[in-house]
């Protein structure tokens, strides 16, 4: 705009050095006109700056993390003078960078009319995000006045984990170590108990297909059981003085593998049970397709900092529960870590699995400790296919053990 106004400056010398020169009626008009220009274009432009308004066309919007989508913003001149353009100043998700950045928006609005644009964006982590339309500005046509006028527009985002199957983990859950329950295609007909909602994860054989040509909705036989197969999942949040950056990809990892597990543990018919080491004692019992969701829902807006416990403690806790398999999913591993696990695992009666989640995308460990007696799996970077792979690598170990 500086260079605008400069410009016109300089055209309102040249009038004025044309007019004393020729000194004619038009010379004179021509000046006048070039004077009273931008008394008149901020009159207008001010007007123009109360009659124009900018909000979202939505106030929550639920995205999984990396997923491409669009914005909808919705933007009204309610007055005869056009803009050229109307400036918005936004805080949205950056389609490019995948960050939430502030960033400008441009749209010229015709008078009276109503227009919505599409705004692309992307997210890379999860969590609950507030979007804002924080400032408005206009312009006159040749853009040497410039007001600006404060809004109150807010969205609210919600990215969520992605959710990745790993098939091969049933045969952990179903091992011969620890107390095991089963809930299976194959399940005596006078185990029936009853039918529910299909859940993501569930055997496909045991869809009800009567009920659910009935219902319009898949619904699953659930078996009574004759044990009590469960899973426990412990998951390792401590920052260890990470930066911001860090911290959010640690915690996305710890969270998608958390998830994975416990999708897999429901599939196979075990109740899981999961802590995040919270100080406040955050945790969740996963015992059918409602409460997996509740547990999603709840770690898709968990904050990336919180006080938590130390994990070796985490570890102790659990040391002497019956659980059919104990996950434990850490970003870092140690000594400590190491020698609370093996600790773990001599108590235990089922497997314990030690899942360290590695966003450095190299892996850290050339060799296991073949004698160790637990489980160990390195998830070594954040690509969809690394946590499959792993689950692979889980289940050889498990063999060994078994």
């Amino acid at each position: 705009m500086a260079k605008n106004r400069f410009f016109y400056i300089l055209f309102i010398l040249v009038c004025a050095v044309f007019s004393a020169a020729y000194q004619s009626r038009a010379s004179a008009v021509l000046l006048t006109a070039a004077l009273a220009y931008p008394v008149i274009a901020f009159v207008l432009t001010l007007i123009s700056l109360f009659t124009v308004s900018a909000d979202f066309a939505e106030k929550r919007s639920v995205h999984e993390k990396n997923e491409t989508f669009e914005i909808p913003v919705l933007i009204r001149n309610n007055f005869i003078f056009p803009y050229a353009p109307a400036e918005l100043h936004c805080t949205i998700p950056d389609a490019d960078t995948g960050l939430f950045m502030k960033k400008q928006l441009y749209v010229a609005v015709a008078p009276f009319k109503r227009m919505r644009i599409f705004v692309p964006c992307m997210h890379r982590y999860r969590g609950s995000y507030i979007s804002s339309i924080s400032k408005v500005s206009v312009f006159d046509p040749l853009k040497i006045i410039r007001l600006t006028r404060k809004l109150d527009s807010r969205m609210q985002f919600i990215f969520l984990p992605r959710k990745i199957p790993l098939e091969e983990l049933g045969f952990v859950f179903g091992g011969d170590r620890g107390t095991l329950r089963e809930n299976r295609p194959g399940a005596d007909k006078e185990d029936f108990s009853h039918v529910r909602e299909y859940a993501v994860g569930d055997i496909l054989q045991l869809i009800h297909w009567k009920l659910t040509a009935k219902h319009d909705d898949m619904m699953v036989k659930q078996y009574d059981t004759t044990g009590d197969r469960r899973c426990v999942i412990l998951c390792n949040f401590t920052q260890d003085g990470a930066a911001a950056s860090s911290v959010m990809r640690r915690s996305d990892a710890v969270i998608e593998t958390a998830v994975a597990v416990a999708m897999s543990a429901s599939r196979a018919g075990v109740k899981s049970f999961a802590d995040t080491g919270a100080a406040s004692g955050l945790t969740c019992d996963i015992a059918d397709a409602g409460c997996f969701n509740r547990f999603y829902d709840m770690m898709s807006v968990l904050p990336p900092n919180f006080e938590t416990i130390e994990f070796t403690e985490l570890i102790q806790k659990y040391s002497l529960f019956d659980a059919a398999a104990t996950f434990l999913i850490t970003p870092i591993v140690n000594e400590e870590i190491f020698a609370a696990a093996e600790t773990a695992a001599s108590r235990l009666a089922g497997t314990l699995v030690l899942i360290y989640v590695n966003c450095k995308g190299r892996s850290d460990f050339a060799e296991r400790d073949p004698n160790s007696r637990f489980v160990f799996a390195e998830v070594c970077g954040e690509m969809e296919e690394n946590l499959p792979a792993a689950a692979e690598q889980i289940l050889a170990d498990y063999m060994r053990l078994n």
